[in-house]
C-alpha cells in the first residue's frame, strides 16, 4: 500500500521527473478510481502537428478512507509498457467492474482501445480495439450500465462525432460499429465530446462544433428502439450572440434533464457556462445560459459537471489569482432560479493545477486534477512559465459541514520515485507539456483566429 501524505521528497540534485497528466476519475462507496497518462516508463516522442508529444503509459490506483486517504499502489492498464503511446483514459465502473477506454498508437495511428477489471482484485483482461475498422478515433469518452458500455468519440479522419455501445461476448468485449452523431454536412469540424447515460434506452452526447464558424456547444440525444441508437436533432446549447466561441463541454443526464457546462469568451476573458435542458413536445429546450464563476478576473477554463439527486456540482481551471488553480461550484436554488454558490477554491498547494474531473458517492465530492507545484525562477524562462515538477496526479475529498463546502488536504496519487521540485529539462521545455497544455495552445489559437473574424 502507498499513502500519499501533502508534499513529497526534495531533493537538491535534478531528478529524471516523470510527467503524469489527463486523469479520469470514478467513485462508488467512498472508494475512488483514479486513472491517468503516466510517462514514468520513459516511452518516447512523436510529432504531432509539427510539434514534439511525449507519450505514455494508462495507470491506475484505487483509493479509500483509512484514518486519511490512502491509495494503492499504482498499477499499468495497458499491455504493451512505454514504447508506443497511451492518452486520453475514461473510466467508468459499476457494482461489480471497472472500465477504461484510451487513445493507443500501437499500430503508428492513433486508435482507441478497452479493457476492464473486478473492482475487488483488480487485474485486467487483455487489451481490445474499440473500433475494428481502420481509422483513427481519439478523445474517448465512457460510461457504464448493467455491463453495457457505452462510448463516445471523435473521428480524425472525418472530425465527426461518434458513439458505439459494447457488450462481454464470451468473456470478452465486443463493440459495434460507430454511429455518426452529429447531423451537420461533412467536413465540419467537431470535437471534445461528453457522453452521459440516464437509464438503457436514453444518453446524451455534447460536443464542441464549428457548423457555423464560430466554436458552438451542440447536444442531441439517443433513443434506443428495437435495439438501434438513433440520434436526435443536434440542438445548439450556447444562447450568446455571434462572435463568441465555446469549449470543452461536458455533460450530466438524470431523470429526463440533461445538464451542461463549458467555458467561452463571450466576456473576453473565459468563463464558465451552464445550461440545463429537457424534452418538451419531442424537442429539446435548453434554458438561459448562466455563468458560474464568481469572479470575472482571468480565465476560467475546462469545466467538469457532475449531478445526483437533483444537484449539479461542477469543478474547473480557475485565474482569478493569477496562475491557475482548481475551483468548485454547487447548484441552489433562489427564489424559484438555479444559481450557483459562491466558489470553493480546491487546492491546497501551490503551483499550476490543470484538468480537474469530479465525481459523487454518498454525501462526498471527489475531485482529482494535474499539478505542478511550486513554479522556480530559472534565467532561461520566464517566472512561473513552468511549474518546479512535470506534472503529479492529486486528489481532495469535499464535504458539506451545514454551512460550506469544504476540501480536505491534497493528496498525490502517483507513487512513482521521482522529486517534483526537480527542474524539468530544456529539451522537455521545448515540447508540449501534456495534453491539457495543448489544450490550452489550442484555444488561444482558435481564440486568436476568432477575434480576427470580428
Amino acid at each position: 500500500m502507498n499513502i500519499n501524505f501533502h508534499g513529497s521528497a526534495f531533493s537538491p540534485e535534478k531528478q529524471d521527473n516523470s510527467l503524469q497528466w489527463f486523469p479520469s476519475l470514478a467513485a462508488d462507496n467512498d472508494t475512488v478510481y483514479v486513472a491517468w497518462a503516466d510517462e514514468r516508463n520513459g516511452n518516447y516522442t512523436r510529432i504531432m502537428n509539427n510539434q514534439p508529444h511525449k507519450s505514455g503509459d494508462i495507470y491506475l490506483s484505487k483509493g479509500n478512507f483509512q484514518d486519511g486517504w490512502v491509495f494503492d499502489e499504482n498499477v499499468r492498464i495497458n499491455e504493451v509498457k512505454g514504447t508506443t503511446g497511451h492518452g486520453s483514459p475514461s473510466i467508468a465502473i459499476d457494482n461489480d467492474n471497472l472500465y477504461v477506454v484510451w487513445e493507443d498508437d500501437r499500430f503508428g495511428f492513433e486508435e482507441l482501445y478497452f479493457t476492464s477489471s473486478p473492482k475487488k482484485n483488480i487485474k485486467f483482461s487483455k487489451d481490445s480495439q474499440v473500433v475494428a475498422e481502420t481509422g483513427s478515433r481519439v478523445l474517448p469518452s465512457i460510461s457504464v450500465l448493467n455491463r453495457t458500455v457505452y462510448v463516445a468519440m471523435m473521428n480524425k479522419n472525418n472530425w465527426d462525432i461518434e458513439f458505439t455501445e459494447g457488450h462481454p461476448v464470451n468473456g470478452m468485449y465486443r463493440f459495434d460499429k460507430p454511429i455518426r452523431v452529429n447531423d451537420d454536412p461533412t467536413g465540419n469540424w467537431h470535437y471534445a465530446p461528453s457522453l452521459a447515460v440516464d437509464d438503457e434506452i436514453n444518453m446524451c452526447i455534447a460536443w464542441l462544433d464549428a457548423r457555423n464558424s464560430d466554436y458552438d456547444i451542440y447536444f442531441s440525444h439517443g433513443i434506443k428502439e428495437n435495439g438501434i441508437w438513433r440520434f436526435s436533432k443536434n440542438v445548439r446549447v450556447n444562447g450568446d450572440s455571434a462572435n463568441a466561441s465555446q469549449y470543452t463541454p461536458s455533460v450530466a443526464f438524470e431523470n429526463g434533464n440533461a445538464y451542461l457546462a463549458w467555458y467561452d469568451d463571450r466576456n473576453k476573458n473565459f468563463d464558465i457556462y451552464f445550461s440545463a435542458g429537457r424534452l418538451e413536445n419531442n424537442n429539446w429546450k435548453f434554458e438561459k445560459n448562466i455563468r458560474v464563476n464568481d469572479k470575472v478576473d482571468g480565465d476560467q477554463m475546462h469545466p467538469v459537471i457532475a449531478s445526483g439527486d437533483g444537484e449539479i456540482f461542477i469543478v474547473w481551471e480557475d485565474g482569478r489569482d493569477g496562475g491557475s488553480d482548481i475551483y468548485f461550484s454547487k447548484s441552489v436554488m433562489k427564489n424559484a432560479s438555479l444559481e450557483f454558490s459562491k466558489n470553493i477554491k480546491v487546492n491546497d498547494i501551490k503551483g499550476r493545477h490543470y484538468d480537474p474531473q469530479i465525481a459523487i458517492s454518498g454525501a462526498s465530492v471527489y475531485v482529482v486534477w494535474q499539478a505542478e507545484k511550486i513554479p522556480y525562477n530559472d534565467p532561461v524562462f520566464k517566472y512561473e512559465e513552468y511549474g518546479a515538477d512535470r506534472g503529479d496526479i492529486y486528489f481532495s475529498q469535499g464535504i458539506y459541514d451545514g454551512g460550506n463546502w469544504k476540501f480536505g488536504r491534497n493528496i498525490k496519487v502517483n507513487d512513482d520515485l521521482t522529486y517534483p521540485f526537480a527542474k524539468p529539462d530544456v529539451l522537455f521545455l521545448g515540447s508540449v507539456i501534456g495534453t491539457v497544455i495543448l489544450s490550452i495552445m489550442l484555444v488561444g489559437f482558435l481564440k486568436r483566429k476568432n477575434e480576427k473574424r470580428k
